[in-house]
């Protein structure tokens, strides 16, 4: 049942706002401009990017949204946290379609973007989308960090309002947790950084 709302949610959020158009207006910082289209009690983390994905100009905003689940999947109503990751492509001067990308729950602990680049990550010329996010692990059992990879298709046509996960290589790159057990097991995280990344896709075959 949880989960089942948390998906609801995510797709009323997507519904919201995905495929809007936007006009960025004349001196409008990145920030101002991806402000405006703000979820509701969220605010900006991680930078905001500005960069040129394969042929297209986009910015990146990572949105960071407190909100709670129903009185029935949480009788004591605790404060949760999700990062609603959103890109906003040109397809004109100054004009943009609002595009979700996805929206990472906590695990334990609130989402931490660590990190957003691009990489190829198959076989076809077109980089893909990959973001590196933690999640703090403060338990009885274990402390620690835990890391997952996300990664994400390249835009294939003009008319799309959100971008496609691609789940199994994302998790055959999720770095897992560096972490302390209470037995005294230790383990260290494999993929923690954009380089990191890059190195096993190199090992993999594809050129970067």
């Amino acid at each position: 049942m949880k989960a089942f709302f948390i998906a609801a949610i995510s797709l009323l959020i997507s519904t919201i706002i995905s495929g809007q158009t936007v006009t960025q207006s004349e001196h409008e910082t990145a920030e101002q401009f991806v402000s405006r289209s703000m979820p509701e009690n969220a605010q900006l983390t991680h930078k905001v990017l500005s960069v040129k994905w394969n042929n297209s100009f986009v910015i990146m905003a990572f949105f960071e949204q407190s909100y709670k689940l129903s009185q029935q999947d949480d009788p004591s109503q605790e404060e949760q946290f999700r990062i609603i990751a959103t890109m906003f492509l040109q397809t004109a001067l100054n004009q943009y379609r609002i595009i979700h990308i996805d929206s990472i729950d906590g695990e334990g602990s609130k989402p931490v973007i660590e990190s957003a680049f691009f990489a190829n990550t198959d076989k076809d010329p077109a980089t893909e989308l990959v973001l590196i996010v933690s999640w703090q692990q403060r338990h009885r059992d274990v402390n620690g960090t835990l890391y997952g990879t996300y990664v994400y298709d390249n835009l294939f046509k003009d008319a799309e309002s959100r971008l496609t996960h691609l789940k199994k290589i994302s998790e055959k790159l999720s770095g897992g947790c560096e972490c302390e057990w209470s037995d005294g097991t230790h383990k260290k995280a494999r993929f923690k950084t954009a380089a990191d990344i890059r190195t096993e896709l190199k090992h993999m075959g594809l050129k970067q």
